[in-house]
């Protein structure tokens, strides 16, 4: 079989034409951050393109990447996403039609315009790695260092990478009259669980790296996303990078970021933080996902939303991580609330 060079692509050869639909209410979740009764909106999961394909297989060699490249894959998708929802006219309101959905979807199963983005990314861990391997040459038996540069992408390097993104992205908002990171533009977030309950086996930099979430709690060690935790502990970390890198605990961030958007919805109002992406660590896979009001009736009034888009044909839609995106979105009237909170960002938010 002919491998045809990146630029020359079939568009559309990965393609994947599968999608996935579940009510939020559908989905139950025991962890503390879920709110008792959760707003009653819509998780879609979007399968844009196969990451297995032959397609990216000479991206995989040339950056000696793991075969399963969904770090890359879901920060390329998160970029494409920050800019279609930036341009879209409607961005201000975070309102979507289906039309406007499929439009993005159609874009985000452009092998093209994926490719470009997925290659910077590849070519970022390739980079790093390349230069931890030359610091840290004593640490590496020769058999290793094969094995280091080839395994998963690390939540740190995703991280990284997103942290690069912002600061660029920044320099392009500087000629902006006002580059306001608590209005409703859309920004990118990395939303993950909590890593240091299993610190135990962690290795090389993610080691040492580690160490910034022992804050969030996890005494006892195991599976990030079962571990028992104590009271205090949080299971999700959410990382924003407007107007710089910060960690928050789940409660946290819908303190300083969630915006009062009122809709015609169980005649209440719903606070909401709209247009807003997620890289999403679902526990063995990355995919990513954005807030927004979906109108599927010019009728009747938009529905809360959470769009995921995902490059395997699996369903990751009653993960608890995507639950959570959905919940730091969009939260229920105050009276629906255990505890009522002000509706305004706090002057001096602490840091976890």
């Amino acid at each position: 079989m002919t491998t045809l060079p990146v630029t020359e692509f079939a568009l559309g050869a990965s393609a994947l034409k599968s999608s996935h639909n579940l009510s939020r209410t559908q989905i139950s979740i025991t962890s503390k951050h879920a709110p008792r009764e959760p707003v009653n909106g819509d998780l879609i999961q979007i399968n844009s393109l196969d990451q297995f394909h032959e397609s990216f297989k000479i991206l995989i060699k040339e950056f000696k990447f793991p075969s399963a490249a969904c770090g890359a894959f879901s920060v390329a998708n998160s970029i494409i996403l920050h800019s279609l929802l930036t341009k879209h006219p409607m961005n201000k309101f975070g309102v979507l039609t289906k039309g406007e959905l499929e439009s993005i979807t159609q874009s985000l199963r452009t092998e093209k315009l994926v490719i470009d983005e997925v290659r910077k990314m590849m070519s970022f861990v390739h980079d790093t790695r390349q230069e931890y391997l030359k610091k840290h040459e004593s640490k590496f038996p020769e058999n290793e260092k094969d094995r280091y540069q080839r395994d998963w992408v690390a939540n740190y390097e995703i991280s990284d990478y997103l942290i690069k993104n912002a600061k660029d992205d920044a320099k392009e908002e500087k000629g902006e009259k006002k580059a306001c990171y608590m209005c409703n533009k859309p920004r990118v977030h990395f939303l993950r669980y909590n890593q240091w309950p299993e610190r135990d086996g962690a290795k090389h930099e993610e080691k040492e790296r580690l160490i910034e979430e022992k804050p969030f709690g996890g005494i006892k060690t195991g599976d990030k996303a079962t571990v028992s935790l104590e009271e205090e502990a949080a299971r999700f970390i959410v990382e924003s990078f407007t107007p710089k890198r910060k960690l928050y605990r789940p409660e946290e961030w819908s303190e300083r970021y969630l915006r009062s958007a009122r809709m015609e919805f169980k005649e209440d109002e719903v606070e909401a933080r709209l247009f807003q992406i997620f890289v999403l660590d679902v526990n063995g896979h990355f995919t990513c996902g954005f807030s927004c009001l979906l109108s599927k009736d010019p009728q009747k009034p938009p529905v809360p939303t959470l769009v995921t888009i995902n490059t395997t044909s699996a369903s990751y839609l009653d993960n608890s991580c995507v639950a959570a995106a959905f919940d730091l979105s969009f939260r229920p009237p105050p009276k629906q609330r255990l505890v009522r909170v002000a509706n305004t960002l706090p002057s001096s938010p602490k840091t976890p």
